[in-house]
Order: structure tokens, then C-alpha cells, then sequence
């Protein structure tokens, strides 16, 4: 938490700012490589970016001697609907959709995210816990 007077961030706001900062620049650099790229090479070559990013960062946790959580077995069918999902049809629909849209009608759907986040939020809110 902050502390009274305190000008930093909590870890967690800062990597979700982070990630935030990162998935919105996506977009448009993505419908600029697209004229170059074929959609199903550039979902590809972004996930891998993302593997190779997330093995960095699990290799540094585990020099520094912090656990990761295991996999428990009756996550795995969630983890693989989310891996099939979100990491395979989803990055390629997206780019085969950027790639057959205007800039204009691109630029007004995205500029919607924010508040469809917030009512699938407020229909379906996620538990947040301190581990």
C-alpha cells in the first residue's frame, strides 16, 4: 500500500499500468507491421516475444529464490480454454480483423474498450485476493 506523504506506486499498479501501456500500443503497430506480415505470423511472432518474455522473468524469479505457484490438475482444462482462446484464436482474429479494417472504424472500436470493460466488470467482477 501507499503510505501517507508516499509518491510511489504499489508493485502491482505499476505492472498493470505497464501492461496497459504495452497492450495499447499493440494495436496500432500491429495494423502497421500488417501490411508486411501475414496475420497468422504476427500472432505467432508476438506469443512468442510473450514466451520468451515471461521465461525471463520466471528464470529471474527463481535466481532469486522465490517460488512460483504450482498448477493444480482441475486448473488445466481452464488453462488450456485460456491458452486456445486468448493466446491462439483470439491474437489471430484480431489481426486478420485489424487487417481488414478502416483506420476510422478500427479507431472507434477501440475507443469502446474502456467502457466494455467496465460493464463486463460490474456484470461479472473477479475476486481480487493479497497472497
Amino acid at each position: 500500500m501507499v503510505e501517507a506523504g508516499s509518491k510511489r506506486l504499489p508493485k502491482g499498479v505499476s505492472a498493470a499500468l505497464g501492461a496497459a501501456v504495452l497492450f495499447g500500443l499493440n494495436t496500432p503497430l500491429a495494423k502497421l507491421l500488417l501490411g508486411d506480415v501475414p496475420p497468422l505470423l504476427l500472432a505467432g511472432l508476438f506469443y512468442l516475444g510473450s514466451g520468451v518474455g515471461l521465461t525471463m522473468l520466471r528464470l529471474a524469479r527463481r535466481l532469486r529464490g522465490r517460488e512460483t505457484s504450482r498448477l493444480a490438475r482441475k486448473d488445466v482444462p481452464w488453462l488450456g480454454g485460456a491458452i486456445l482462446f486468448g493466446g491462439v484464436l483470439g491474437p489471430v482474429l484480431l489481426l486478420v480483423g485489424l487487417q481488414r479494417t478502416y483506420g476510422n472504424a478500427l479507431s472507434s472500436v477501440c475507443g469502446l474498450a474502456a467502457p466494455r470493460y467496465a460493464v463486463s466488470g460490474a456484470a461479472a467482477p473477479e475476486t481480487v485476493r493479497r497472497r
